[in-house]
């Protein structure tokens, strides 16, 4: 009788461990998509704070061609959008880093990065502040460094 108990015992830990090692993989798939959901919403957030004001608009536009000319009020608002879309950046990196494998979708994701980051830094405003703040983003230097190697800045 103690053998066909242990066995029994046996059996219903074996399954438990089963059904517990589903649930991680479920809620550990939930956490990936959550991320993923978060840097998307940060990222709209930033595309939203650019079409909501002509005048963020106008700042960005001055600022990128030669951040030397707008004033030190345009000159914080600049910067800090710039460092809000970085910010978002470093997270989607990251964030493919932590919980994607190799392959043609992460891929495609490095490559939309660095398509964001030639078409809001490959600019001489931009790229002078890049050089500024390039300390504060370790993480996503090297990314940002090789989506910008080699692309020409538009004149002023």
């Amino acid at each position: 009788m103690t053998a066909l108990a242990t066995v029994g015992s046996s059996i219903a830990v074996f399954i438990t461990l089963i059904y517990l090692s589903g649930q991680v993989r479920s809620a550990n798939k939930q956490r990936e998509l959550e991320a993923y959901r978060h840097t998307s919403d940060t990222l709209n957030a930033f595309c939203d704070l650019m079409s909501e004001s002509e005048e963020r608009a106008r700042i960005v536009l001055k600022g990128r061609m030669d951040r030397a000319r707008l004033s030190e009020a345009e000159k914080m608002v600049f910067d800090h959008i710039h460092i809000r879309l970085l910010n978002g950046l470093e997270s989607w990196h990251h964030h493919l880093e932590q919980t994607m494998r190799a392959g043609a979708f992460c891929e495609k994701q490095i490559s939309n990065i660095k398509t964001i980051i030639t078409l809001y830094f490959d600019f001489p405003g931009t790229h002078g502040f890049w050089e500024e703040i390039r300390p504060a983003f370790a993480p996503i230097q090297p990314l940002i460094d090789e989506a910008l190697s080699g692309t020409e800045r538009h004149a002023p």
